[in-house]
């Protein structure tokens, strides 16, 4: 038995959007409100597990494809979905995050395509949801078939973003994303349904640090606790390299102990448990700070 696969995302079936990059799925969030209420801020840190987190949202889009989904595109030749994955892009420019999806379709399923889409190109909301979502641009080409015969060409050639749209126009037409006045397109499976589905995530997901076990030199604590001798270290140590930690954007959550910089806390903390917080995620030990009061030149003794 012949079956065809393609290799799909939730951006290409408009429907279950979960960029988390500065959207209401953020976990920064999550992790300010719980930073802002610690008596202890800035030295207790707590962070959202990413790996526990978007496990969660692909665990939630999953279940809405297996279901709803399916439920309604199984007769628009939809064997299966497989394969989830949660991915990021490498930069935050253009696109978001998505979840990769594999579709499996029933054996013979192109039979019947030439009369679902007469279907849909007679369909009103259709027609209007190619025009607004499927159009070209002054400085963007849209790549999606925005008529029958560049449809039909494309699912003949196996071309992975035909076969999209014509399971896109299926849900359009079947009414599961449709026009909301002065809104444009939606559907009930919105980021607002990922981020409901997504209460209680704290409970699994938010992990709590002591800035000071994270740090390899104990030292940071006991030169911090001693603040005549840390704030002048402190001013030493800025005048020295430029105060680099002023400038950094800084999130530390740990992955196999290693500590990495990424996005920005949401609450207030000391300018020098910033300086801690720096240093940590670099790297850095009291050592490698207290030579580049010396020299000017900060580097790590052991490279």
């Amino acid at each position: 038995m012949k079956h065809d696969y393609y290799e799909l995302s939730n951006n290409l079936f408009s429907i279950l959007p979960c960029n988390c990059y500065e959207t209401s799925l953020d976990p920064m969030l999550i992790e300010g409100r719980e930073n802002e209420g610690n008596k202890e801020r800035g030295i207790i840190v707590y962070s959202v597990n990413t790996d526990i987190y978007e496990d969660k949202i692909t665990e939630i889009v999953k279940s809405v494809f297996d279901s709803v989904i399916f439920n309604c595109l199984k007769d628009y030749g939809v064997e299966e979905f497989m394969n989830f994955q949660f991915r990021s892009p490498s930069e935050y420019n253009y696109v978001g995050d998505w979840i990769d999806i594999d579709v499996k379709m029933k054996e013979g399923w192109k039979k019947d395509v030439q009369n679902n889409a007469k279907t849909f190109f007679s369909d009103v909301n259709v027609i209007e949801f190619i025009k607004r979502n499927y159009a070209s641009g002054p400085g963007y080409v849209n790549l999606m078939p925005t008529d029958y015969d560049e449809l039909i060409e494309g699912i003949e050639d196996d071309n992975y973003r035909a076969v999209a749209a014509y399971l896109t126009l299926a849900l359009v037409h079947h009414g599961l994303i449709y026009r909301v006045h002065g809104v444009g397109w939606t559907s009930d499976y919105d980021m607002e349904y990922i981020e409901r589905n997504l209460e209680g995530i704290e409970d699994t997901a938010l992990e709590r640090y002591d800035i000071f076990e994270l740090a390899e030199d104990p030292d940071f604590e006991s030169l911090y606790y001693d603040n005549p001798k840390w704030e002048e270290f402190y001013r030493n140590l800025g005048d020295a390299i430029g105060y680099p930690w002023m400038r950094a954007n800084i999130r530390l959550f740990n992955r196999g102990d290693k500590f990495h910089l990424f996005g920005l806390y949401e609450f207030e903390y000391t300018l020098a448990l910033k300086l801690v917080h720096w240093a940590i995620a670099n790297r850095y030990t009291l050592k490698d700070l207290e030579r580049a009061v010396e020299t000017g030149t900060l580097e790590r003794l052991d490279n």
